[in-house]
């Protein structure tokens, strides 16, 4: 007999009738000089059973591959994952930091219009003034006690 895949057998119920039709059943010889005796049948099966032949059955080797697979991919799908929290994160502290900036630019802004107003300006003067400085020719100066 060549090998081939797995050879279902005849099944019978109780009461002698066929339920399954099947490759090799009780009125199989056990032996048969042409390679289809039951033997030979349970022999290939075996073979099948070991090769995995049909998806029948899968070996060690095999079934550890498939698990490697699986864990690398997973594995795959987990640096990608991270990477892709590590992306929104840094956009997150840069929106951050841009908000941060622009607050601080507004900020400034209005210091400068607080500044640059009559009123803000002459405040800022007197200021000044009150601290020992005075403007000289568009020059701020500090004066002296000798």
């Amino acid at each position: 007999m060549e090998f081939t895949v797995y050879q279902l057998p005849e099944i019978y119920g109780n009461d002698g009738q066929l339920i399954r039709q099947g490759a090799f059943g009780p009125n199989t010889p056990f032996y048969d000089p042409n390679g289809r005796g039951m033997y030979d049948y349970l022999v290939n099966n075996l073979e099948a059973l070991q090769n995995g032949v049909g998806g029948a059955a899968l070996s060690a080797s095999t079934a550890t591959s498939k698990a490697n697979e699986a864990t690398a991919k997973a594995n795959e799908a987990a640096a990608k994952a991270t990477a892709a929290a590590a992306s929104a994160s840094a956009a997150a502290t840069s929106a951050s930091a841009a908000a941060a900036s622009a607050a601080a630019a507004q900020t400034a802004a209005g210091q400068a219009a607080a500044i640059t107003t009559p009123d803000g300006l002459a405040a800022r003067v007197l200021a000044l003034e009150n601290l020992g400085f005075s403007f000289v020719d568009g020059v701020l100066c500090q004066e002296y006690d000798d």
